[in-house]
């Protein structure tokens, strides 16, 4: 079993704990040279460990891919929505040039945070001075739809940002549990050649090559 990668280490020491938990008399053997309950309990917690911060790692993973996927159908769905309602806000306001010009839509920003934004701007001041675009066949409900949908854009994106900072965090914590399993069945191994250095047919039931004499 590979101890450097993922399935061969917590293969390796699910089968250590398994075999000490259902058989005593090997349990007791290991307790003579020092490994003892402490020892075993230990690698059952750096396992847990390591099985738990990779299952995080699965769920945070599936919740910024489903965010993300959000994320640019709203985008998609915006970007349509403000030049539409651009053009028929241009329309309505076409004899208040200055009313026109306050609501900044002289030209759509280039980059994507920046115009969402803008539409956010746009449509709040739309409301705030009670602009009415029904003439162009778009209904109040609708702007107010558009304005919640790139409001919701900015928090899905602080909530990406806040998930790919958790991400980060749970890589260190992946490392430093393999690290501690790891050092752990190194450590029974070690221990499982002392106590049957004259018993390879034990040190090979855990996983432990064993040197032909042959």
């Amino acid at each position: 079993m590979n101890l450097y990668n993922y399935e061969g280490l917590t293969e390796a020491a699910q089968l250590i704990i398994d075999i000490l938990q259902d058989d005593a008399q090997t349990k007791q053997q290991l307790e003579i040279v020092g490994f003892g309950k402490a020892h075993l309990q230990a690698g059952k917690d750096y396992l847990q460990a390591v099985n738990g911060h990779l299952a995080t790692r699965e769920q945070l993973e599936q919740e910024r891919w489903s965010l993300s996927k959000q994320m640019n159908a709203g985008l998609l769905a915006v970007r349509d929505q403000l030049s539409g309602h651009r053009k028929a806000a241009f329309f309505a306001l076409r004899k208040n040039p200055e009313l026109l010009h306050a609501l900044r839509i002289d030209k759509i920003e280039r980059s994507t945070w920046a115009w969402v934004k803008q539409a956010i701007y746009f449509y709040q001041q739309l409301q705030r001075h009670k602009v009415s675009l029904e003439a162009q066949g778009i209904s109040q409900k609708e702007v107010q739809d558009a304005l919640k949908t790139a409001t919701l854009l900015l928090r899905q994106k602080k909530d990406r940002t806040q998930k790919k900072g958790l991400a980060q965090q749970n890589t260190q914590e992946v490392r430093q549990a393999i690290t501690e399993l790891r050092a752990w069945v190194i450590e029974f191994r070690a221990n499982a050649r002392l106590a049957y250095r004259q018993q390879p047919q034990m040190l090979e039931m855990f996983g432990i090559q064993v040197k032909s004499t042959t």
